[in-house]
């Protein structure tokens, strides 16, 4: 009997979190050659709402030039970032649900190149915000001074926990260069959260180790033997 207790202590006592994914998109194959705004463009992969800030903002199919040269690596369409006078060119990726997942488990990861080998090292500011108004800075991306195609990956990154979570892949304007930027296969995952015993489980294990108890009384009494509480044997 007490095996079995033990058995389902361990079950009711140990959990295991686990690297899960949130959502990973990597923008199709069928987006225009010469370009199209990112919320018109209808050949996402994933259920997310994708959008752009401003015109520069744009999904778009390359002939040359697309995604290689990492693991993961799709080809086809890809987010472009292209240079916006004086303000920011920012892909916003909205309704992700980080809430059943732990605080500062989170990796990032996307296709990352610039049309200039010079210029910003991090061109990128990734934030994350729950009403548009008030940002958390979450990352800020290191570049390789080339135009080939790297993958960049953040983890343990922190991320609110919320059920409607906005990211913004942000670019900072080219105060030195007209940098544009290329983004492609973008993958967030977490670690899910452990949960707490059950109500259930807990009654259940403390149902059994009370019948153990009895049990353990009554064969004593029935040995015409004192009753004394020990450890009981495995």
């Amino acid at each position: 009997m007490l095996r079995y207790i033990v058995t389902l202590l361990a079950i009711l006592s140990t959990t295991h979190a686990q690297a899960a994914l949130v959502f990973s998109e990597n923008a199709g194959m069928t987006a225009s050659p010469s370009g199209q705004s990112i919320a018109s463009y209808s050949g996402y992969s994933s259920s997310l709402t994708f959008e752009g800030n401003v015109s520069q903002s744009t999904v778009i199919t390359p002939a040359s030039l697309q995604s290689a040269g990492y693991s993961g690596a799709s080809g086809g369409s890809q987010f472009r970032l292209l240079q916006a006078s004086g303000q920011s060119t920012d892909l916003i990726i909205r309704g992700i649900d980080t809430t059943p997942f732990e605080l500062n488990s989170f990796e990032l990861s996307f296709g990352l190149r610039k049309s200039l080998a010079s210029g910003f090292t991090r061109p990128l500011f990734i934030l994350a915000t729950t009403d548009d108004v008030n940002f958390t800075i979450v990352d800020n991306p290191f570049t390789f001074s080339n135009t080939d195609w790297q993958l960049y990956t953040g983890t343990g990154l922190d991320l609110p926990s919320s059920s409607n979570l906005s990211l913004y892949i942000s670019k900072s304007p080219g105060f030195t260069a007209p940098i544009d930027v290329f983004i492609d296969d973008i993958q967030l995952a977490g670690v899910t959260a452990v949960p707490e015993p059950s109500s259930l489980g807990l009654a259940i294990f403390g149902s059994a180790t009370a019948l153990l108890i009895r049990r353990q009384r009554r064969s004593r009494s029935d040995c015409g033997e004192p009753w004394v509480a020990t450890e009981a044997a495995t």
